[in-house]
């Protein structure tokens, strides 16, 4: 990516990767979701630490048992030839019973990706998921969450509220996940991807 209008058109095209593989999830359109992942490619998310292919095949299993909708913000791109490294913000909601209560749950994220361009095309080569914070409400106002004690025993403050609604349906949630509430880690695997752009370290995190 080397003369100012061919990095623009790049930049155009890893942005648009970003919001159409969430759209492709969001939709159902599994076979579009799938084309936007490299092979070899995964992802770890709460539930998911995995190959992509197995990823859409369970996100489509849990769609209509365990929806979400996803809202992003605008990501930051930085490319190297054939490989980039994007990070977006993103906030993902659910909406479900919990112990009879309807809820709304909002989890607030970071997406890092790392993109390969084969063939003419970016796609996702790894993405991780960095967790900042979330909340479950009432989806009435008034109405009572019957939240417990023990419910956030030992749950991390970047990710609990989504551990205890992925954990009541069914999920396992791992307390090893990428958060803010874990800064070091977090730049860690920042200057990875970096690196493995072959970009020059990040002065962020």
């Amino acid at each position: 990516m080397r003369d100012t209008g061919h990095v623009e058109i790049e930049r155009m095209r890893l942005q648009s990767l970003v919001v159409y593989e969430r759209q492709a999830r969001d939709l159902g359109l599994w076979t579009e979701l799938a084309e936007c992942y490299a092979p070899g490619a995964t992802i770890r998310s709460n539930w998911f630490d995995r190959a992509a292919e197995e990823y859409v095949r369970l996100s489509r299993d849990m769609h209509d048992t365990t929806p979400s909708r996803h809202q992003l913000g605008q990501p930051v791109i930085d490319a190297r030839d054939d490989r980039a490294v994007l990070e977006a913000p993103m906030t993902f909601e659910f909406r479900g019973h919990f112990r009879g209560t309807q809820i709304d749950l909002v989890s607030h994220t970071l997406t890092l990706h790392r993109a390969v361009r084969t063939g003419g095309r970016w796609r996702y080569l790894r993405t991780v998921a960095v967790f900042d914070r979330d909340t479950m409400t009432p989806a009435v106002p008034g109405d009572h969450v019957d939240l417990r004690p023990d419910d956030l025993s030992g749950a991390r403050a970047s990710y609990r509220m989504l551990t205890v609604w992925m954990t009541s349906r069914g999920y396992t949630v791992p307390g090893d996940r990428p958060g803010t509430d874990r800064p070091a880690e977090v730049a860690a695997l920042r200057q990875e991807a970096r690196a493995w752009a072959g970009l020059a370290a990040s002065s962020v995190g």
